[in-house]
């Protein structure tokens, strides 16, 4: 496997722990709006800090400062907004369900624009991931039913797997030009005005007394793994892959998910995770090594 590859389960790695990280600190002690804040404050002071030591002189196109205007808007201002709003008003099943989506319309959109061609073993990569992850997040639901109640929570979760689809799509012609960290740096410059407008007045906790050291260690966690190098490194991938590559290995985080329960929790082993795991695996090969007419 090449370094792109690595950088992708990596990503994914940190984005599956998340899941049971970013539980000990939300909603209490602080609002997920407060918690997309400071994540994206955190995470862009390490990208001027870093892009700072590193000394990059490379000069942006006047053209391209548009297009990283609107990565910023769908990559952190409408991807992160629309994600945690939409899980507070959800389920996390019914979320993550919704969420198997975005392959497909990642694919979808850099097929309408020319960048990828449809073809039929990526589909069907994307068909066998996706199965296998829906399977690892059922399989311990007697059965999925929508509720009614949870249909706006779904819809904004829905919209915010079209933001990061576009996201995706728009900034790999960016990562052709540009190194990476130059990118996502201006990426969150751009991405951090909403941010700041819904999270500073929620940053006050409602129980101070909650503020453990685990708390702010998970933070840390949040900020500095699952934003700053979860982003850095997929945006490294996407100089090297498609963008429905990268898209396509959001089907490991249900698997390390259900890992981190099999080793911390009560999780047992059973043939629906080893079946999926061995669908999600052979799905990702066929997105991976499926030729490519035309790259991004």
């Amino acid at each position: 496997m090449n370094i792109a590859v690595w950088a992708l389960i990596a990503v994914n790695v940190l984005y599956g722990i998340n899941y049971a990280v970013a539980k000990t600190i939300m909603p209490e002690p602080i609002l997920p709006s407060g918690i997309i804040f400071l994540r994206s404050a955190g995470a862009l002071l390490l990208f001027w800090l870093s892009s700072f030591f590193l000394n990059s002189k490379t000069k942006i196109e006047k053209k391209d400062w548009i297009r990283l205007f609107l990565c910023g808007l769908f990559g952190v201002m409408l991807n992160q907004t629309l994600f945690f709003e939409g899980l507070s008003r959800s389920s996390p099943v019914e979320a993550a369900l919704v969420m198997t989506i975005n392959p497909v319309l990642v694919l979808i959109i850099s097929a309408m624009l020319g960048y990828e061609h449809m073809k039929k073993m990526k589909w069907l990569g994307i068909a066998l991931s996706g199965a296998g992850a829906a399977a690892l997040i059922l399989q311990r639901q007697e059965g999925l039913i929508f509720s009614e109640s949870h249909g706006f929570g779904n819809l904004l979760v829905l919209l915010n797997a079209a933001s990061y689809a576009v996201f995706l799509v728009l900034v790999k012609p960016l990562m052709r030009k540009y190194p990476p960290l130059l990118v996502i740096t201006w990426v969150f410059t751009f991405g951090m005005p909403l941010t700041a407008i819904l999270g500073i007045p929620n940053l006050a906790p409602s129980q101070p007394d909650l503020w453990s050291a685990s708390v702010w260690w998970a933070l840390a966690f949040v900020i500095v793994g699952v934003t700053f190098l979860a982003y850095l490194l997929n945006v490294y991938a996407l100089k090297q892959v498609n963008a429905s590559v990268v898209s396509a290995f959001i089907y490991l985080q249900p698997l390390v998910a259900g890992i981190i329960q099999l080793i911390f929790a009560d999780f047992y082993f059973s043939w629906t995770l080893f079946l999926g795991s061995i669908s999600i695996f052979l799905g990702l090969y066929l997105v991976v090594y499926s030729p490519n007419v035309k790259g991004l």
